[in-house]
Order: C-alpha cells, then structure tokens, then sequence
C-alpha cells in the first residue's frame, strides 16, 4: 500500500475560550443568549449547549458533523498548543462532507462525494478506517521525523542568528573604526592648522616689522627734506653770498 496520508491541520480562532468549562453556547451569543456550552462541533468549529446541538442534529446538512463533550477535551495543553480539536475531518472541497477515504493514485484525502466525482476511476483507493498499518510506529516514525526537521531548523535558525551577530558586530567594529579614523584625522588637521597660523603670525610680524623700518625711514627722510626746504628758503632771502654758495655746494649730491 501507499504511504500514510497527510494531516491536514485547521487552527481554529475560536479555541481560546473553548477551554474553558464555562464555555458559553456561540449559537445563543448570536442571539444575545447566555447558556452553557456542553459540546464542541469540530467541523461548525463552535461551542453548543444541549438544545442548540439538537437543533443541529436535525439539520441535514450538518448531521455528519464531529460532535465532542468540551469537558473531555484536552486541557493540559496551553493554548497554543495544537490538539486533536485542531485537526478538520471535513472536506476541502465539499465542506459538508467528512474525509472518510484515501487516494494512493493523487495522494489525496477523499470524502464519499469525492471518490463518487473525481475518484471511480482510480485503483488504489482505501476508507481510512480499514487501514490496519495505520498503527503508532508509523505516527511516532512521523513524529520522529518532524522532530528531526524541527531539531535542523533550529539549528539554521542558531547559525542565522549567529551570523546576524557578527554582521552587527563587524559593522559595529567598521563604524568604530571610521570614527577613530576621522578622529585621527581631525587632530592632524587641527596640529597643521595651528602650525600655519603660527608661521603665518611670524611672516606677518616680519612684515610689519619691514614695512615699519621702511615707514620711519621715509618719515625722517620727508623731515630732513621739509628742513632742507625751509633752510634753502631762509638762505635764499636773507643769507649772504658766501652762505648761499656754502649751502648749495653742501646739498648738491656728491
């Protein structure tokens, strides 16, 4: 025969409050009623008390429906936790009909309108209920194997993780390092800064000094002009021939 066929999980929004024995009846919420919830429809995936279940029982169209006591659920698994109440019997394809068969020709679960549609035709197909090598070595095989799976996934998801630490440390390290760079760098520029406004302060000292020298040199030669000026006038009006002649033979340039 073929392989165990696949579990198809349905996580159900509503197994929150079904944990509780207190669960109260959905049907009658809907109808602003209060009445305690005693069953739990896996396929409606709804609380029920006793009168809204047998409302629910006449109606045809969920008369296939999994009916379960919510006080015979498991409750020793938290909330997040998967159950068998996670597990939809109903079909995919024809949601009021319960999957009740396996085909090994598609791999495919089957209900009784399925094979009766798509599945005549088929060789290999067998109701659930006659597989007697559905036995618990083939679901702890499976568990085992998802436990496998499971172990290596955390193992990527360890060594991810890791690889995400050192891309942040080294990226941590790269902006350490830029910043001691720049940093050096600054220093430098502001030591050669501060030795170029020290020679320029001494070359601008330097010139100032030159420029001074030349100033009081020109200011003293401008003083003994206005002198020679003012003696030649004085000469010229009222000194005698002899210190005129005196005069200008001492002023002509040798």
């Amino acid at each position: 025969m073929g392989s165990i066929p696949p579990h198809n999980f349905t996580i159900s929004s509503l197994m929150d409050n079904v944990k509780s024995l207190k669960q109260e009846c959905h049907l009658c919420q809907r109808q602003d009623k209060i009445s305690p919830a005693t069953q739990w429809c896996r396929d409606c995936t709804e609380a029920l008390c006793e009168e809204c279940l047998q409302l629910h029982g006449l109606m045809k169209l969920f008369a296939d429906h999994k009916i379960v006591q919510i006080e015979k659920m498991d409750t020793s698994t938290s909330v997040d936790d998967p159950d068998l109440s996670m597990i939809s019997e109903s079909c995919p394809v024809h949601t009021s009909k319960v999957l009740e068969a396996f085909c090994f020709d598609h791999q495919q679960l089957c209900c009784l309108l399925c094979i009766t549609l798509h599945h005549r035709k088929c060789e290999h197909v067998q109701a659930i209920e006659e597989m007697q090598n559905l036995k618990n070595d083939k679901i702890s095989a499976l568990l085992s194997e998802v436990n496998d799976i499971k172990v290596k996934v955390e193992k990527v998801m360890k060594e991810k993780n890791g690889e995400k630490e050192k891309l942040d440390t080294s990226f941590t390290e790269i902006e350490a390092e830029a910043n001691q760079f720049i940093s050096s760098l600054k220093n430098k520029l502001d030591s050669l800064l501060a030795l170029f406004i020290k020679e320029m302060n001494i070359t601008r000292e330097d010139s100032e000094h030159a420029f001074e020298n030349k100033r009081k040199t020109f200011e003293n030669l401008s003083n003994y002009f206005d002198k020679l000026q003012c003696t030649t006038k004085t000469v010229q009006e009222l000194g005698t021939l002899n210190q005129m002649f005196i005069h200008f033979k001492n002023q002509k340039p040798k």
